[in-house]
């Protein structure tokens, strides 16, 4: 998801990673809300963002990253209006890594969930992280058959950088939430209302009882909201709604029905819809491809 006024330093690919440097002289945030299969992460060289996580906003400076898990919304934005900053991130096809990550001693089955959230250096460390990324940009500009190993063995050295310093500081690090100052304010507000939303997305919506909930009026709910998550109140539920579908498709064998009227769809044929909106997928294509997955992944466990 691109921010107006981005410049792009360096972007390469190799199958299982995708890297890109971005530097931005005069601040910006998403626009849109962004999510993707992959795992993200994020490493902010230079200025500070907010960055909101599945219902959570952090407080990035230099020396810190951020890990995100798959399926999990996140949008950055601004702290102070036209500050610069600069960025380097890497998305990371836990399929493909998986076998190298645990041939190394990583939970790889688990790395977004365990390690999700903002992680700080120490200055040696974040010193050996930029050498890192430096390196992995010259690789990607030599090519060739010798880039996909090699960036493959840095990836794998970054990674073990953000573990250790994540598991150093995951107590120390929260998100926003009581801060001093209006925005905090706000973002403390969002978070209580998103973590409302997963919790009751089966339910209908009423913005003016839920901005009564929380005694704000729905002008504000809606501004704040839409500013801190890229959704409007009504999309977030029904992000919150196909997470859940995908949860209950996956992991129980409820008919198509039974599940969309679980998750808040009376109508089916709508939720079918929605559905392939969202996922590009109908929610019965998508059971067949993650059951297809987990088998996979059960019979070449059985082998060994």
């Amino acid at each position: 998801m691109r921010i107006e006024n981005e410049d792009v330093q360096f972007r390469g690919e190799v199958p299982g990673v995708f890297a890109e440097e971005v530097h931005n002289l005069s601040g910006g945030s998403m626009q849109t809300r962004h999510v993707h299969e992959s795992v993200e992460l994020y490493f902010l060289l230079e200025g500070e963002r907010y960055y909101f996580v599945g219902q959570d906003t952090y407080h990035l400076c230099p020396k810190m990253a951020i890990l995100i898990n798959s399926d999990t919304i996140h949008k950055t934005s601004n702290c102070r209006q036209g500050q610069r900053y600069r960025r380097f991130l890497m998305q990371l096809d836990m399929g493909r890594l998986k076998p190298a990550l645990s041939a190394l001693g990583y939970p790889a089955e688990d790395l977004g969930t365990r390690f999700a959230g903002p992680a700080q250096f120490a200055d040696g460390e974040w010193e050996q992280v930029c050498q890192t990324i430096r390196r992995i940009e010259e690789t990607f500009a030599i090519g060739g058959t010798y880039a996909k190993a090699r960036v493959w063995t840095l990836t794998l050295l970054l990674i073990g950088a953000f573990l250790d310093a994540r598991m150093n500081t995951a107590a120390s690090i929260g998100p926003l939430r009581r801060e001093a100052g209006v925005e905090a304010e706000a973002f403390a507000r969002v978070h209580e209302i998103a973590v409302y939303l997963q919790n009751n997305c089966a339910r209908s919506l009423d913005l003016d009882s839920l901005a009564a909930r929380y005694f704000v009026s729905r002008s504000y709910l809606t501004r704040i909201f839409r500013k801190t998550t890229g959704f409007t109140v009504t999309e977030y539920r029904t992000y919150c709604r196909i997470a859940q579908a995908k949860t209950l498709l996956t992991a129980t064998d409820a008919d198509i029905t039974e599940i969309a009227a679980r998750v808040g769809f009376g109508n089916i044929t709508y939720f079918e819809r929605v559905f392939r909106q969202n996922v590009s997928l109908t929610p019965m294509q998508y059971r067949r491809q993650h059951r297809s997955a987990q088998s996979g992944v059960f019979a070449g466990a059985a082998k060994e």
